[in-house]
């Protein structure tokens, strides 16, 4: 994951059924179809390995924002 961020790789998807136990998918962001490549990994229907049941892609999720302080 470090390897990736910080090499500007786009992070396509976070797979996962909660967000403890997730798959990671990056993209090299000079590949010609990067763009492609990634609306394909993001549109695509994850079915968790173990249990079979589909999984929600957690990079598409919004941070919730963390409470301000007094």
């Amino acid at each position: 994951m470090q390897y990736a961020e910080r090499r500007g790789y786009i992070l396509a998807a976070v797979y996962g059924e909660t967000p403890y136990d997730t798959h990671y998918y990056y993209v090299r962001p000079d590949f010609p179809d990067a763009a492609a490549i990634v609306q394909r990994i993001r549109s695509t229907r994850y079915i968790w390995y173990q249990t079979g049941h589909p999984c929600i892609n957690y990079a598409l999720l919004e941070p919730k924002a963390s409470p301000k302080e007094p």
